[in-house]
């Protein structure tokens, strides 16, 4: 401590003060030039600079950068931000000034000089003759630099008069020609350098002016570049703005995607929940029926054994007795409850509709596992074209062929079974028979003949005759109806069996493209047209056939083999249909009908007019016409006969089968059936 002490007492009162200035010199210096603050300035992030340190720094980057940085803290403005002076600083740096004045450089640090801009304060000019002094003048004749005491020659002495004097020159050597030791006075533009007045000459055909002129042309060019980086220095600034506000705009559009996807799929779920509370409320009812129907049973069978049981007892008692004539007169009758039959029933609660409920979550589990899997960009066409109906049929080319390119429409794998266009009739069981299923033939035709308006059906030879004194026969009053008659048609497929007929396709109206098999039991569309001869029953228009054998009286059943059931119609005609116009399309006209698959959209046409039907894809298609009732039914032939439609009509001729195949794949079988 006392040496400390001897150590600080050693330094002089003057020595006191340097050594705290030297320590407040740090906090006065510029991170920029390492020296006393010159006019300082503070940026927004807080940090000082001199003004003229930063607007260099600045001007420096902003040729290959955009935006400001601070070049302490690199705090990135987009613009340039505004700079305020720091008027407190600038008091401190001042007094620090004053104080440090009158001390001796070996005591004063380096970094408490003065601060020297070399950019803004050039180096001085000394003068030529006596190398000490600052220069006062140069003599662009003499091209030297003088002092004020080496100039006075050139101010007094006439020799002196015609010497060009300016202030002095720190680039004075640059400007003599180094061939001619002169001043260069003018520029070439020609070859871009400065000559003297010996050099034009050599550059008379060139072009060349004074260095003023050449000065203010290139001044002007300069500031041009400044003006051009000044307005694309705008334009950059204009488009990060405009960028800044299309980051927020994306910002907020994906922030109202988000919540939209959210309300979409909040709502999906909302849909599902409210389906499982439906099934879910079935099967607490299912469960509370059953089990009111099981204690209503118990309570009847609790009932009958507590009467079994007091029924014993009385016996019992009666067993007791010791007097006979008591004993023989009492009765022996059972009782009430010996006539039940104990059993334990089978309650379960698989009704229709749990059933229903269960097989459509299954199937809607299946239909969104396998909407999943596929591509994100195929979904939603998927789910658009599952529910859109297909376009209608358009088969008006000369040829009668289809086009090669068809619509094929996305089915989603939902299936509950047909839902028919009428009230489907309760199906009787296999062993039991309808009741119209005895009735004759002769019956039913006399039945049919009550009303005395009908007329009946005529033969053959009398339709021929009156074709042939061609009286048009009267039109009948048809039309696609969805409710079923009772009694007619029969109910379940045994009884459609008894009615079976044995057909077999018409060669003469096949189309030319329509191939037939398997003795003309089998009919597919050609690749070709087939050269099959003329023939005035052959249909020419579009791909259809009718059957060798047609009906005019009595029931009559068959059933028809469908290997692809997208894109054909089953029906029956009159033979009397069209077959080289347009007209002679199936269902387009009064002389027939039918039930038409094109794709996953199913109809029923008669007369140009469409029903449309529940979507289902039946491989076995059965259809049960009736002549006494004048209606054809067709049935969805699975495990049991299911109706798709029925047409009620009075037939006026003879039907024949008919049948449309559209496009490439189709092929149907006539069934052999046995009654």
């Amino acid at each position: 401590m006392a040496g400390q002490r001897d150590k600080l007492a050693s330094f002089s009162d003057e020595q006191m003060p340097s050594m705290s200035l030297m320590s407040l010199s740090d906090e006065l210096t510029c991170s920029i030039c390492l020296s006393i603050f010159d006019n300082p300035v503070t940026t927004p992030c807080g940090h000082n600079f001199c003004l003229s340190c930063l607007e260099m720094t600045w001007v420096a980057t902003q040729l290959v950068e955009l935006g400001f940085d601070c070049p302490q803290c690199r705090q990135h403005y987009q613009t340039k931000p505004d700079l305020k002076k720091n008027t407190v600083l600038c008091s401190v740096v001042e007094t620090f000034y004053k104080s440090t004045k009158g001390h001796s450089a070996s005591t004063t640090p380096s970094s408490m000089a003065p601060r020297v801009d070399p950019v803004s304060t050039p180096k001085p000019v000394l003068c030529d003759t006596c190398m000490v002094q600052r220069a006062a003048k140069t003599c662009l004749t003499c091209m030297a630099s003088y002092c004020e005491s080496h100039i006075v020659p050139h101010r007094e002495s006439p020799a002196f008069l015609g010497h060009q004097l300016t202030e002095p020159l720190t680039d004075l050597k640059d400007r003599i020609c180094q061939q001619h030791y002169k001043n260069m006075e003018f520029f070439c533009k020609d070859h871009c350098c400065c000559i003297c007045s010996h050099c034009l000459p050599s550059h008379k055909t060139c072009n060349f002016e004074t260095m003023e002129m050449a000065r203010a042309e290139k001044e002007r060019e300069f500031r041009n570049i400044i003006v051009l980086l000044n307005a694309h220095s705008e334009k950059f600034s204009s488009v990060i703005s405009e960028m800044n506000s299309l980051e927020k705009s994306i910002k907020d559009c994906a922030d109202k995607k988000k919540s939209a996807i959210k309300a979409e799929f909040r709502s999906i779920k909302d849909i599902l929940e409210k389906e499982e509370n439906i099934a879910l409320h079935v099967v607490d009812k299912e469960e509370i029926g059953a089990h009111n129907r099981l204690r209503s049973l118990m309570q009847k069978m609790s009932n009958s054994y507590e009467s079994l049981n007091n029924y014993k007892a009385v016996v019992e008692n009666v067993l007791q007795q010791t007097e006979n004539i008591s004993f023989l007169q009492t009765k022996a009758d059972l009782p009430e409850a010996m006539k039940i039959s104990p059993y334990a029933p089978k309650i379960n609660i698989d009704s229709k509709p749990l059933l229903m409920q269960m097989s459509t979550a299954a199937a809607l589990r299946n239909f969104l596992s396998q909407l999943m899997s596929q591509p994100l960009e195929k979904r939603g066409q998927l789910l658009t074209s599952a529910f859109k109906e297909p376009p209608a049929l358009n088969v008006s080319e000369p040829s009668g062929n289809l086009p090669v390119q068809l619509p094929i429409v996305f089915q989603p794998p939902l299936s509950f079974g047909p839902i028919l266009s009428f009230p489907p009739q309760p199906l009787v069981s296999p062993g039991k028979t309808h009741p119209d299923a005895h009735k004759k033939p002769a019956q039913t035709k006399q039945k049919q003949r009550k009303n005395p308006d009908q007329k009946p059906a005529e033969p053959k030879e009398a339709k021929k005759s009156a074709s042939a004194k061609k009286q048009p026969p009267k039109e009948p009053v048809c039309a696609p109806s969805s409710e079923l008659p009772k009694g007619c048609p029969p109910t379940t497929r045994h009884e459609l069996l008894q009615y079976s007929s044995t057909l077999t396709l018409d060669f003469k109206t096949a189309h030319r493209r329509i191939s037939l098999s398997e003795n003309c039991t089998t009919a597919s569309i050609s690749d070709d047209q087939l050269a099959y001869p003329e023939s005035p029953a052959r249909f020419s228009v579009c791909s259809q056939i009718l059957c060798t054998k047609g009906f005019s009286q009595g029931r009559h059943y068959w059933e028809v083999k469908l290997s692809c059931s997208n894109f054909c119609a089953i029906g029956i005609a009159y033979n009397s249909i069209d077959r080289k116009g347009a007209s002679s399309k199936l269902g387009r006209n009064k002389e027939s009908w039918c039930v038409e698959w094109f794709n996953v959209r199913v109809s029923a046409w008669h007369n140009n007019q469409e029903v449309v039907l529940p979507s289902i894809s039946p491989s076995r298609v059965g259809v049960f016409l009736d002549c006494e009732e004048s209606s054809v039914t067709f049935y969805n032939i699975a495990d049991r006969a299911t109706p798709i439609h029925k047409f009620n009509c009075q037939f006026q001729e003879s039907i024949y089968p008919a049948f449309w195949l559209f496009s490439n794949g189709s092929k149907i079988t006539l069934c052999k059936l046995a009654a």
